[in-house]
């Protein structure tokens, strides 16, 4: 009996998880989305921001218990109200790609100044005549703590205002309304198989492909089906007995 190597292992593996992925695509960013929070606030544990961190976690697991995001309850709610699952989906994405740039931030080394750096820092001087009364106030405190973060701060309130995009969608979460599109729109209907829907379904399926490549997939396959009839647009051809009779007896 043949026995499975290593590699076919780790292939199986894949196929299952990008089978998952898009099945579940909700499911699947939010726990992207917990996994960059868990590296995130392992980075800054010792920060005077780290105080955001917890609070946007804490949001974002408020939401998931409400909705059902991470069990794959809300994949399904909203398999009915495709706008819906695209804007949850594309809050999802957003979130993803805030903590991606936070985390890049958080891993670069801190350029810490020699000590001759900062003996001439602390004992620079105004040149002589510089009135000082015209500086504002804000000249003589520290830095913000959003500027002296590298903008973590800032980074962190945008992800933390696009978490409360999600908690203001529960109510409607929670009753999802239906949209009136047809079972087979997938397959015959063009107008719901939008340019988007072709690029999230690529990136669940390929998510570490090159995005160059990934894009001329994408608009060959819209492409492709935008040039397929429609099946339902094709006429019904009906065959007329007697004609077929004369024209038997013709041949």
């Amino acid at each position: 009996m043949p026995t499975t190597t290593v590699t076919e292992f780790k292939a199986q593996r894949k196929h299952v998880a990008r089978t998952f992925r898009s099945r579940g695509p909700i499911a699947a960013k939010f726990e992207d989305c917990q996994q960059l929070f868990a590296q995130v606030s392992d980075a800054l544990q010792n920060t005077r921001i780290h105080h955001l961190v917890d609070r946007c976690w804490r949001r974002l697991n408020i939401w998931d218990d409400d909705s059902g995001a991470s069990s794959r309850n809300l994949d399904y709610a909203l398999k009915s109200s495709s706008s819906l699952r695209k804007q949850v989906i594309n809050l999802l994405r957003e979130l993803r790609q805030t903590l991606e740039i936070i985390r890049v931030i958080v891993a670069e080394p801190l350029e810490v100044p020699k000590t001759e750096q900062i003996s001439e820092l602390v004992s620079s001087r105004p040149p002589d005549g510089f009135n000082t009364a015209v500086l504002p106030v804000e000249a003589f405190q520290d830095e913000s703590e959003t500027d002296s973060n590298f903008g973590l701060g800032t980074r962190l309130q945008e992800a933390l205002d696009i978490i409360e995009s999600l908690v203001h969608l529960l109510p409607t979460l929670r009753n999802p309304f239906e949209e009136s599109v047809p079972s087979d729109a997938t397959l015959y209907s063009f107008e719901y198989c939008s340019l988007d829907s072709y690029r999230d379904e690529a990136q669940e399926l390929f998510p570490r492909a090159d995005p160059s490549l990934l894009e001329r997939l994408v608009q060959a396959q819209w492409l492709t089906r935008r040039t397929l009839p429609s099946a339902r647009d094709i006429p019904e051809i009906t065959i007329d007995p007697s004609n077929v009779a004369s024209t038997s007896r013709a041949l």
